[in-house]
């Protein structure tokens, strides 16, 4: 039985950005779903999110990589050293105004898809 991918609904991010239960280093996987027709929209939106975070303090991943089988489908991945670096990405002028703008782009209700991790911190687990 296929599972879906997200451990979080995306209605109950923001409430975890608020109290999150782990205050270490995160990150996300976020899997967006285009309207028919705005995959070229969505690419210069995301190409000004890019430009945007990556100054800001604690962003160690933000890319945005296209799906291999749906090309209305792509993969954010972030990572940031806290959960507190990423809330204060997430309540930054420069976000309010991309999710804004994405909210045109993205299918409603299935639009994204929302998995977050706790970095491996191990150096026998990752390179």
């Amino acid at each position: 039985m296929a599972r879906s991918m997200d451990n979080m609904p995306f209605t109950e991010f923001y409430q975890w950005l608020a109290s999150p239960t782990f205050t270490g280093p995160v990150g996300l996987i976020a899997k967006l779903y285009l309207k028919e027709g705005q995959r070229d929209t969505f690419l210069k939106i995301m190409e000004a999110s890019v430009t945007a975070t990556k100054v800001e303090a604690g962003v160690l991943v933000y890319k945005v990589n296209e799906d291999m089988m749906d090309p209305l489908v792509f993969w954010l991945t972030e990572e940031w050293r806290s959960s507190g670096d990423l809330a204060c990405h997430c309540s930054s002028d420069a976000y309010r105004g991309i999710a804004a703008r994405l909210t045109e782009v993205l299918v409603e209700e299935s639009g994204c898809q929302l998995s977050l991790y706790k970095l491996c911190t191990s150096p026998t687990l990752s390179i």
